[in-house]
């Protein structure tokens, strides 16, 4: 169910996001189709509620190379202006295997807050653990 993966604990801050792209030494790719650049790219790990947890199916492979806890793991691409505001639809660019994951590693790359004055693309990996 999808609505039961809005249950989560999320362990990065707006703060952290801002630190990692102003602090890149190479401006952000301009498309989610271009490579990342050193510092276009943040991990974030999304603790799972028990209930959330419950509703999560996988049906289709996922990797397994995840990391220690990781049940799942998305990458999404978010494009943004000069003012910080996401510019086009957040792409899914690697899959989790469970398409509640998915769905929810999209929607968290629309509401992160980006700094201003770092136009490009961030790529955003998304760690899903259990609780």
């Amino acid at each position: 169910m999808k609505t039961a993966i809005r249950h989560w604990t999320q362990t990065v801050t707006a703060a952290a996001l801002v630190a990692t792209i102003a602090a890149q030494a190479d401006p952000l790719p301009p498309t989610c189709e271009a490579p990342p650049t050193k510092g276009s790219s943040l991990t974030i790990r999304i603790q799972l509620t028990p209930d959330a947890f419950k509703g999560v199916v996988f049906d289709h492979p996922k990797s397994t190379n995840l990391p220690a806890a990781v049940i799942g793991q998305a990458t999404v691409c978010t494009c943004v202006d000069g003012d910080g505001n996401v510019t086009g639809a957040v792409k899914l660019v690697r899959q989790s295997g469970s398409p509640q994951l998915d769905s929810e590693a999209v929607e968290i790359g629309k509401t992160l807050s980006y700094p201003a004055g770092h136009p490009g693309c961030v790529h955003n990996t998304v760690n899903f653990a259990a609780p």
